[in-house]
Formats: structure tokens, sequence, C-alpha cells
């Protein structure tokens, strides 16, 4: 009987194959089937839902944000600094975008619909005012009114066509209230009042020079009235060539610190396309470095509020007010006028200082106002003169022997290097704490990576400690990448192995700067 065995093994691959393509057929049939029947039942459901409760309801939920983390839910917690909303700004004739008195200026504004619904027609209209700390119905004068259509789940830049002429009085430096309003869909309830409205907006930011100057704004008096201020120092993580609106981005850059925001730990080995880091980051400081003095100039003025039904902010024994600053005595229904004087401050390019001042009486917040006080650079560029910082800069006579010098420093990764950290830390000498060299240390970017404030410890950067001027800054770093390059591994790319997380460098005496070993084995956080 012949074998029958190779025979049955050769007709039973196709068998299997087709076996196969079967059970793949008759489960496509089968999931096909199950999706008709789910989505047979979600819309059997959705009918029902519409049969018990009527017609399916949403809305357009449209929001003039206070803050870069509000999304319209009212009312604020007692002490929201409401009054600085990043979502204004003004269009002016000045490069750097602050308001030019005696010229017409734009106020423009980012309109948010966080709704289901489109909000159309939606109204907006734009007022100003004088500087103050408490404003209502009665201190707004009208502008303009804008018509938008901004769709669910979307923002829109509404530009106010009838221009703003600010008075000389003031200097340019005015208030701005925004009211927005779908009255079918969205109405406005509580005109003027942004911290129990979200279609209210308000923007009472000034950016200015950090330099000794006057700044004269108007409070209320009576009912112990008292004036409070946080003082909060900024870091900028990257400082634009070209800044083109400068008021803008600094009032951003305030908006930041105000939330609270904070940057979080950075390695040297942080993947291309990781979690983004905040912009800014800074600390609170005491208001006596950079406020001189404080005082009532005299001036009054009566409060034209009669029919006014604005409601302050209630008071809450819990609410961040900051330093006490000033006591505002004078009759209630009555304004003073109010002058602070500005202390002059040595800022980096990248670093600027806010003030926000809040107003309040025996049991109410009734407002405040933001200033950013930042590098005068800031205010002379141009769109067409980038913005430059000048520490670090090699000085010559002769542009091509310049860029001659500029070469060769590229050539040579040490001199390159020690460029580039010194001109970073260049901008807060003298460093004579360990805490002003974390504070240098935070921001320095070498070869596209920046080290983290927490690998000062490791890479022994106290060692540097004390560091006077310019010159001895750039000795100390290039005395630590000279010892590095001679004792580590060689090569361009090992100049600072073990500086960077996960590599090994050279073991310097401890005695070499009078401190602890200043290269070692380092691991990042989270390696």
């Amino acid at each position: 009987m012949p074998d029958l065995k190779p025979a049955m093994r050769g007709d039973q691959r196709p068998h299997e194959k087709r076996d196969e393509q079967q059970w793949l057929d008759e489960w496509r049939r089968t999931q096909e089937a199950l999706d008709k029947q789910e989505q047979a039942r979600r819309r059997a459901w959705l009918a029902w839902l519409k049969e018990q409760g009527g017609r399916a309801q949403y809305t357009a939920w449209m929001v003039l944000p206070c803050n870069l983390g509000d999304y319209g839910l009212r009312p604020l917690a007692s002490g929201t600094p409401y009054w600085a909303s990043p979502f204004i700004w003004v269009e002016s004739p000045d490069p750097s975008g602050r308001p030019q008195a005696g010229a017409e200026n734009h106020l423009v504004a980012r309109v948010f619909n966080l709704g289901a619904g489109t909000a159309a027609p939606a109204k907006i209209d734009f007022y100003w005012a004088d500087p103050s700390v408490g404003l209502g119905a009665a201190d707004a004068h009208f502008i303009g009114t804008e018509w938008a259509e901004i769709g669910p789940m979307t923002s829109r830049v509404v530009r106010c066509a009838t221009p703003w002429i600010p008075s000389y009085l003031n200097n340019g430096h005015e208030c701005a209230f925004l009211n927005c309003d779908n009255h079918v869909l969205d109405p406005l309830l509580l005109p003027f009042q942004p911290w129990a409205d979200r279609h209210v907006g308000q923007r009472n930011l000034a950016v200015l020079p950090a330099v000794a100057q006057p700044f004269h704004f108007w409070a209320p008096g009576g009912n112990r009235a008292e004036l409070h201020v946080t003082a909060l120092r900024g870091v900028l993580r990257e400082v634009p060539k070209e800044p083109g609106n400068a008021v803008r981005l600094l009032g951003e850059a305030a908006a930041h610190l105000l939330a609270g925001l904070r940057p979080q730990a950075v390695t040297a080995r942080r993947a291309p396309g990781g979690p983004r880091q905040p912009p800014v980051a800074g600390q609170q400081v005491p208001a006596k470095t950079v406020i001189a003095g404080v005082r009532q100039t005299g001036a009054t003025r009566v409060l034209a509020r009669p029919d006014d039904k604005l409601h302050p902010m209630p008071l809450d024994g819990r609410a961040p007010l900051g330093e006490h600053l000033f006591k505002v005595d004078g009759q209630a229904g009555t304004a003073q006028q109010i002058e602070l004087q500005l202390q002059e401050l040595t800022l980096p390019l990248n670093t600027f200082v806010v003030l926000n001042i809040c107003h309040t009486t025996a049991q109410a917040v009734t407002g405040g106002y933001l200033l950013v006080l930042a590098h005068p650079a800031w205010f002379r560029a141009t769109p067409h003169q980038p913005m430059e910082d000048e520490s670090m800069k090699i000085p010559s006579q002769d542009p091509q022997d310049a860029a001659l010098q500029a070469m060769v420093i590229a050539q040579f990764p040490q001199a390159r290097l020690t460029l580039q950290i010194a001109r970073a830390m260049q901008k807060h000498l003298p460093i004579t704490s360990i805490e002003e060299i974390e504070r240098a240390v935070q921001y320095v970017h070498v070869d596209d990576m920046y080290l983290n404030p927490g690998m000062v410890e490791r890479f022994g950067f106290k060692s540097l400690l004390p560091i006077r001027d310019s010159a001895d800054l750039v000795a100390k770093i290039a005395g630590m990448l000279r010892i590095a390059a001679q004792q580590g591994h060689g090569g361009p790319s090992s100049l600072l192995a073990g500086a960077l997380p996960g590599s090994r460098g050279a073991a310097i005496p401890a005695a070499h700067f009078a401190g602890p070993s200043l290269f070692g084995y380092t691991v990042a956080k989270g390696e």
C-alpha cells in the first residue's frame, strides 16, 4: 500500500490557508454587525433623551480671560488680579506697543468662545478710562463697537476700527474695558465687572523702562482704603532679536508670573519634542527694592457714580494681597491722586519686574493696576533695528577684525564655551552667594542645551564664588574648562565631560578653586 502521508501534508496547506481566510472573513462580518448594533443603540438612546428632555441644550460660552488659566468660571476668588488681561493689547504708532499720547491708537482683543454653539452675532464694546485702581461704568468712556462671529471652541482677534487718542495729561497711560455679548444665546449680565462676569475684560497695565520716574494714578478714598503691592522679578528664557510689540510680550510674561507658573526641571538630555517649558520663571522680591516712595499729590476728583451699580469683589481674609503699601486718606465718594516714585533698576535684558498693586476697602477689593519694568532697550528697538544685548560683546573698530575674532572663537571649542557661559552669567555680576549663582546658571545655554539649576551642586559651581567682575568670571570659567580638557578624554565634544549627564569627566583637585571638586560622575535626574 503506498504511503500517503506526504500527499496529505501537501494537501493540508491550502486547506489551512483557506480555513484561516474564512475565519478572518467571519470575524470581520461579526465585527461589522456588532458596530452596526452599537450605532443603532446610540441612536435610540439619543432619541429617547430628546423625547424625555426636549431639544438638546447647548450654547455659546464667551470669555474674556483675566489670566492664562481663566476658562470663565465666575465669581473669581478674592484677590485674583482681574485687571490685567493678557488678551487685550494696543496697536500703537510706537513700535514698542506703548499707547502714544496725541496719536491714533487701536484697541485689540482676543475673544474666546468655549461653548458648543456659535456666538453670532457677537457684540464687542471698547472703552477707555483714566489710570485708576477702582473703576466702574461711570469711569468708562466709549470708543466703538465691533461685531464678529466666533465659532464653537475657537477664538477670534477683534480690532476696534474706531481710533482711540490718549491724552497727554496721563502720558498715554490709560485703562481699557471690554464688554462682549451674544444677546440671544449668551447675554452679558454684569457689565464692567470682570471678577463677576466672564463677558468683561480689563487692562490696567503699563510697561515702562526701569528708570527713576514717578507714576500717577487715582485711588478712591474713605472706608479704610488701602493699597497693597506684590513685587515679582521675572526672567525670560529667551530674548527675541526683534521684539515687535514689546509691551504685549512683556505683558504676557507678567501674566505667566501672576498665574503662578514655574518652569519644570530641565535636563541636559531633554528629548526633542518633550514638554514645553514655560517662557518665564520668577520669584517674589521686597517692594522697597523697586518703590522709593509713595504719596498723595493733593489732587482730588469727585467720583460720578450715582447710578453706578458696581459691586466690588468681596474681601476674604485669605486673599493674597501682598505687602501693605499705603493708606489712602480722603472722604468716601472722592478719588485721590497717588504718586508712586519708582527707583532706577539695573536689569539684564532678559529680566523684568512686575508690580501688582491692589486697592482694598473694609469689605472689598475694588481694583488694581499692573506695572511692568524692563530694560530701556526694549523701548528703543524698532522692527528694522534688532534688539541686542551689549554684554560680553567683543569691542572692535574694524568690522573685518571683529569677524576674524568670531571665526577664531568658533574654531576653538574652549573659547566658544567660555564665551557662551560667561555671556549668560555676566548679567548677574557680582555673584557672591549660592542663591545668586543658582539664578545666574539657571538659563545658561551651552550648545543647544540648558544647564539645570539642580546641577549647580553636582557641577561644583559653588567653588567659583565669589565672582567679582567680568574679568574674574572669564578667568574662572576658562580655567574650569581648560582643566576639564586636559584631564578629560580629549576632543572638542568632551570639553564638558562630566558636566553633561551620563558622562565621566576629569577629577579636578578640590583645592584648585579652594572648594570641592568641579567635575565627577553625574547623572541627570530621572535617568
